[in-house]
């Protein structure tokens, strides 16, 4: 037997005092008031029975002594928290796995979340008893993990560090092959790599929930603002939601929209974003009873971007490019001729149609189909036989620019060395980009706007509206879910919309940021401005019901009575004892 509290001297010293102790009140002798009598006739048969009884008096005494010395040591021993020590073999070390993914923010009817209510399952566990061969916790976000402890307030210290987290979860690696494992969860995210034999206790409460599941600001040169709001918004509460949309920009701008929504409902709209002013823009839903606030609010970036000056360079007057930029809103056209363009033109931006100047331009330069000059890539031969493979929607470019149904007759073949290439078939580049930090940007397409019907194509408007947008240094925000966001090499002063900086730690080459709240962030990476909206705009996050486990009731996973400790036992078997020796007295068994 071992002792939680006390050493094993400790207690033994302590259980000699209590003998002692109990010993002294036991046999500590009352005196006696004295009494004179007349006679002492009237005792004599009294002495006799008392001396005929003498044996069973002292058996009466002996089992009221054992008694009291028995309830005496289980109390005080008690306090010691003995235990006992399993055999090696049966030793297994206790392993408790909190579920941090974000579903466990989620409110619960008694206003506690299902992160607070699974705290308390972890509470529950280690307050079961002592776990011989140790106990340790760990996360699934990989961000606390302890190692195997005697000492369960440490390691409900370590769980009171955790945090539900946005972002991928996993279980993590355990010490033991035998651990006996509680993995505490809501199951609405669980993770791979749950040990079959693990013990999984349920934190689930249904919790009603509308949430935004989609909300991006896209180029649309049918809107007069030249760009559109597209915003989705579901319901996962098991009622039907009456639901207010809101989207406000920087300058108190605001469209209000109602939604009504079926238990499962989608409601979804473009919002002409006219009259707001560029910048950030928030969108809010508000709804009775949400129980989840993450996914109520998300954000985009409105460019914001004056009057571009912009020269064609053309040999064909009122064609397909041309209409397109006279339509522009932020557009200021000049054509010219090649020619033509030998003289100083005042322009912010050119653009190359089938032609290009004889040396670099001093402005950013969009440029379709690859001339013979000796600033542009040299042409190594034709391919006709061009099929899309790649492209890059990440890049500000190419963002909702799609490209698989584009049909291409030919494409220049050359060497993209010191470009990046963002549309690709196989090995021959077809849309290409001059990063050039410092200097002038480049957007340099292989084949020509005649070789193609680009110009006809649906994502046209959308490729020549992204790319005036780069070339002035505004353009849509990159989006990003929680969590972990990566920001490119030589990425400096990140910062929230309201300005707070964020510091950023090194990963491969670039540099990441932790954000656990929607909002939309702005960096500076290699001289140009960079911004990040980061939502929580997926569906299955959202679905904070969808769970295997709606039908477990929550804490229904037995756990041992008290362990392998004794002290519960010892109070109990104090308490019978108590009972046990007031029933003998009472009957006379006992003195």
């Amino acid at each position: 037997m071992s002792f939680l509290s006390l050493t094993a001297l400790q207690a033994f010293l302590f259980a000699l005092v209590t003998i002692g102790t109990v010993l002294a009140l036991f046999f500590l002798k009352l005196h006696h008031r004295r009494v004179l009598v007349g006679s002492a006739l009237l005792w004599q048969k009294v002495l006799h029975d008392r001396q005929a009884n003498s044996l069973i008096e002292k058996l009466r005494r002996l089992l009221s002594l054992l008694l009291a010395l028995t309830i005496a040591l289980l109390i005080a021993l008690s306090v010691g928290r003995p235990y006992f020590t399993a055999s090696e073999a049966a030793l297994q070390p206790v392993v408790i796995v909190m579920d941090t993914s974000r579903s466990m923010d989620a409110s619960t009817a008694s206003g506690q979340t299902r992160w607070e209510m699974a705290v308390e399952e972890a509470r529950r566990i280690l307050d079961a008893g002592h776990f011989a061969a140790g106990v340790m916790a760990a996360d699934t976000a990989g961000r606390v993990q302890t190692t195997v402890m005697d000492d369960p307030n440490a390691v409900l210290e370590a769980i009171g560090r955790m945090r539900p987290f946005s972002g991928s979860g996993r279980f993590p690696e355990l010490p033991s092959t035998n651990a006996r494992t509680y993995f505490i969860t809501d199951g609405v995210a669980p993770p791979n790599g749950v040990p079959a034999d693990a013990s999984v206790v349920s934190v689930f409460e249904a919790a009603d929930n509308v949430g935004i599941t989609a909300f991006e600001i896209q180029v649309d040169p049918t809107s007069t603002s030249g760009y559109t709001a597209f915003i989705q918004v579901a319901n996962y509460s098991e009622t039907p939601k009456e639901a207010a949309v809101v989207v406000a920009g920087v300058g108190g701008q605001r469209v209000v929209r109602g939604a009504n929504l079926t238990p499962g409902g989608i409601w979804q709209e473009a919002l002409d974003l006219a009259g707001f002013e560029g910048g950030g823009i928030q969108a809010r839903v508000q709804a009775a009873g949400d129980r989840f606030a993450t996914d109520d609010v998300a954000f985009s970036y409105l460019p914001v971007r004056g009057r571009l000056n912009v020269t064609l360079v053309t040999r064909e007057l009122d064609g397909y490019l041309e209409t397109l930029l006279r339509l522009t809103p932020e557009v200021e056209l000049t054509i010219t001729s090649p020619a033509a363009l030998e003289e100083s033109v005042s322009t912010d931006v050119y653009v190359f149609d089938g032609v290009a100047s004889s040396t670099p331009p001093e402005r950013p330069s969009l440029l379709f189909g690859v001339a013979d000059v000796s600033w542009l890539p040299s042409a190594r031969a034709l391919d006709t036989e061009i099929e899309i493979s790649s492209w890059n929607e990440e890049h500000p470019v190419m963002r909702f620019v799609p490209l698989y149904d584009l049909g291409i007759d030919a494409a220049t073949v050359v060497d993209p060395a010191g470009l990046n290439v963002v549309a690709a078939s196989g090995n021959t580049p077809l849309i290409m980009v001059n990063e050039n930090p410092g200097g002038n940007r480049t957007v340099i397409t292989t084949f020509a706007l005649d070789d193609s019907d680009f110009a006809f194509h649906l994502g046209f408007p959308i490729f020549v509206e992204n790319v005036l947008g780069w070339f002035s240094g505004e353009t849509l925000a990159e989006t990003s879910g929680l969590g972990e966001i990566e920001f490119p090499a030589g990425t400096v002063d990140i910062s929230q919309l309201d300005g707070t900086p964020l510091d950023a730690s090194p990963r491969a080459g670039g540099a990441v940021v932790e954000l656990n709240e929607p909002d939309l962030l702005t960096a500076t990476a290699n001289g140009r401005r960079i911004r990040v909206a980061a939502n929580m705009t997926d569906p299955e996050s959202s679905d904070i019901n969808g769970t295997p486990l709606a039908d477990v009731e929550s804490g229904s996973t037995p756990l041992p009575l008290a362990g392998n400790e004794l002290w519960f036992y010892m109070l109990l078997a104090a308490t019978l004892l108590i009972a046990l020796e007031w029933w003998t007295y009472n009957r006379r068994i006992t003195s």
